[in-house]
This record gives structure tokens, sequence and C-alpha cells, in this order.
């Protein structure tokens, strides 16, 4: 598309291409006009198991209790703090590069690449990464998750770490190592949730790649 501007006496001409997508890395974001930089995704393996099963989420019933899970999380480490005013607590929303995968009771399921991850630097130091559609979010349309590769409304995930010892973080920046890696040692709260109900899983593992 071609856009004019008349400025006094002086016509400028623009063009921009409609049809590229709005999250590309590296691109400026439609919605805020914030640059997103672009920089190796930090990726974390993961094992566990199903702990507890409430009601029937992706179908599941409470057969699928103490089932193996694996899978992996990954997050941008060049990403700006969205909460520059706090610094002991940073958010980085992200355009790509926050990929998500979970394998339990033969389902895959798979994140929107769009997550919220918080670093909390206030011994306790906590980790948080959310995906899929989040309360008073205007970007929920981006967060959309699948399983299976079918695209599952409502489906969400929530993963929060905490180190009591406050020796994780030493800012509330991203970090490009992850320091929590002893998750066997470290309380935290995992589960996958849509309309059915809510897996909520313990981790055994994590291993960076």
């Amino acid at each position: 598309m071609t856009r004019y501007l008349l400025l006094g006496s002086l016509l400028l001409v623009g063009c921009s291409d409609d049809s590229a997508p709005a999250a590309d890395l590296g691109r400026t974001d439609v919605a805020d006009s914030k640059p997103w930089p672009v920089c190796a995704s930090v990726v974390v393996a993961f094992t566990g198991t199903v702990a507890t099963v409430a009601k029937t989420p992706l179908g599941f019933t409470d057969a699928v209790r103490t089932t193996a899970v694996s899978g992996s999380f990954a997050y941008r480490p060049c990403l700006v703090d969205g909460a520059p005013a706090d610094p002991k607590r940073g958010e980085y929303d992200h355009r790509g590069g926050g990929d998500f995968a979970l394998t339990v009771g033969g389902k895959a399921i798979t994140g929107s690449g769009n997550p919220v991850v918080t670093v909390e630097d206030l011994s306790p130091d906590t980790f948080r990464f959310r995906d899929g559609p989040q309360l008073l979010d205007k970007d929920s349309l981006l967060r959309q998750m699948k399983v299976d590769g079918v695209p599952a409304a409502g489906l969400n995930v929530s993963l929060a770490i905490t180190d009591s010892s406050g020796a994780a973080f030493a800012s509330d920046a991203l970090p490009s190592s992850f320091p929590m890696l002893g998750i066997k040692s470290l309380p935290h709260t995992f589960w996958i949730e849509d309309s059915g109900g809510t897996l909520l899983l313990q981790l055994d593992s994590m291993t960076q790649k």
C-alpha cells in the first residue's frame, strides 16, 4: 500500500507491506511500535510426572495421574523489561522465541511462542512462565496454544519456580543461563489448564540445551 502525507508544501510518499506478520522477530510490533530484539533463545528441557488431575483436563481422567511427562520451554534473554519502574520485578512479553512443548498421556501440547516471562529478584527469587490467554490480556489471540497441532481455545500453562535462598537472580533481567536447574530441591507450581479442568505436574529434572 502506498501512503501520502502532505507536510507544508512537501509531499511524502511511503510504502508498507500490510501482508507482513506483525510478530516477526526484529520487526516493529504494530500494536505498540516497539522494536523486538533478536537473539538466541535459552531452551530448558524437563521431565516429571502428573501429580493431580482436577476434573477432565484435555479429556484426561484421574487414570493419567503418575504418568511421566517431558517437554521444554524457552525464552529470549535479550528482551527489554516491560515493567522498568520496578527494579526487582522484570516482565518480558515475548513475540516469538518463547516456545513451549509438553508430551503427556500420548498428547503433544505446544505453546504459542509468545509467553509472558517474569523474573522476581525478591529473596525469595521466582521465575514465572505463562502462555495461553491471560486475564485482561489485549494480546490473548497471539497466545493460542495447540494440542496435537490443533488450536485449543482457552488452553494455558503456568510454571513458577522459587529459590528461597535468593541466590538465583542478581537482578530482574532474564538470565542467559537458567539458574534453577536443580528443580528437585526447588518449590515449584506447574499446571496445564483448559475448560475441562487442570493437570498439576511435578518436575524431577531440568537441563539447559
